[in-house]
């Protein structure tokens, strides 16, 4: 049974490995801006703000990317890169985050000159290093809540590597 588990545990890092490196074509969509936003029939577009208006709306946090995890965990901050990892909202967009290695096409990325691609390169494999540490650490978190019968934790744990996996391999 253990045998069974660590070979799970192999597959499951791989495959989230594999699919990080091939995945790294993520496109980033950004929000449209006031003068892309349509104005609907009948109404003025409003005008540009001057930046001297105040702000009623307090200002709203942006959601931890899948980058930042795996920066806090290379940081060594491990419990706060697993919390974080397990509360990532996998449909949100750009929940991989803005960095090269996420948005870049394959295509592109072969497109760059060698000396602007090294450096993507060379992060790909220190994210690539610390997602599989990440995962692992998740599944073996995941396990021990399992043969504790905390059933929930451990669909939690399992369900947060799965929806990485499938983020990490969604095409364009």
């Amino acid at each position: 049974m253990e045998k069974e588990r660590n070979w799970n545990l192999i597959v499951v890092s791989i495959v989230v490995t594999l699919v990080t490196l091939a995945g790294c074509g993520k496109k980033q969509e950004e929000p449209p801006t006031q003068a892309d936003t349509p104005t609907a029939p009948g109404k003025q577009a409003s005008p540009p703000t001057t930046g001297t208006e105040r702000q009623t709306a307090p200002p709203v946090e942006k959601p931890v990317t899948l980058t930042q995890v795996l920066s806090q965990w290379n940081r060594g901050e491990t419990d706060a890169a697993v919390e974080h990892f397990l509360s990532l909202k996998w449909d949100a967009p750009n929940v991989l985050g803005d960095s090269p290695v996420m948005i870049l096409s394959e295509r592109r990325l072969v497109a760059l000159h060698q000396s602007e691609r090294q450096p993507i390169v060379q992060e790909a494999m220190e994210l690539t290093g610390a997602l599989r540490g990440l995962v692992k650490q998740v599944l073996a978190a995941g396990d021990q809540a399992l043969a504790s019968g905390d059933a929930q934790t451990a669909r939690t744990h399992f369900t947060a590597v799965l929806r990485c996996a499938q983020s990490l391999s969604q095409p364009e």
